[in-house]
């Protein structure tokens, strides 16, 4: 029951922490290729072909991408908010993904006789910190 507390305490800082970090990008606009992906791409602006999505022109390969950005649109229109609220939530499910990750790697059988496997969930811990907190990661959210 211990752990589950400490694994429960660290969601939390690591909401909280997501959430300071990345809170002021919340009402920025938009940069760079959000011009060109978003703003000047009609093929988002439905939901009803998802045909157009999976083979945007010259972008064969970011389905996943133009259907996040045509569902934005579809709920948000040009509001960024919207758009960087969904990506913020992306984001910090993908810093728990690397600490689940993390965890598991040292339960295989090559990895769970090595010093560390003790503190398995806290080196997972410290690893998704730093890719929440990395500032490589600013671009994905905002």
């Amino acid at each position: 029951m211990k752990n589950k507390k400490y694994m429960l305490a660290g969601i939390w800082f690591l909401f909280l922490m997501g959430l300071i970090i990345y809170a002021p990008s919340f009402h920025g606009s938009f940069q760079f290729d959000d011009y060109s992906f978003i703003v000047g791409n009609p093929s988002i602006r439905g939901l009803g072909n998802l045909k157009v999505l999976a083979q945007p022109p010259g972008h064969p390969s970011r389905f996943l991408s133009f259907l996040s950005f045509a569902l934005d649109y579809h709920f948000h229109q040009y509001h960024v908010f919207g758009y960087h609220c969904v990506n913020w939530v992306i984001h910090f499910l993908a810093v728990l993904a690397v600490w689940y990750f993390i965890r598991k790697l040292f339960e295989t059988p090559v990895l769970e006789k090595h010093p560390l496997y003790a503190q398995r969930s806290l080196l997972g811990f410290c690893v998704s910190l730093l890719f929440l907190v990395h500032p490589l990661q600013t671009e994905a959210v905002s």
